[in-house]
């Protein structure tokens, strides 16, 4: 049992030391790129073939913010939540 728990403990001091920061600096990355986003002017969506650079970089800004960096925060936020449940002990 001593090996599981050397692993347990291991795991913890990987989610603070890595995880926990990392996850701390895409929120950084989330708001400063939400905040850029917000402060493009709007402008008329001209139809895709015509969309001028602005819109386009709204637009991507918009998917990188929820198709990457959201999701990579809920995922580490998630991993993290596992290896705290691995410390908990068992309630039978």
């Amino acid at each position: 049992m001593k090996k599981r728990e050397d692993s347990t403990l291991d795991l913890q001091a990987a989610v603070q030391e890595q995880i926990l920061p990392a996850v701390s600096g895409l929120k950084d990355v989330q708001e400063r790129l939400r905040a850029f986003q917000e402060s493009l002017p709007a402008l008329p969506d001209r139809g895709e073939e015509e969309m001028d650079a602005v819109t386009e970089l709204r637009s991507i800004l918009g998917c990188v913010l929820l198709d990457s960096i959201g999701p990579a925060i809920r995922d580490l936020l998630t991993a993290a939540a596992c290896v705290a449940k691995i410390q908990e002990p068992d309630e039978r």
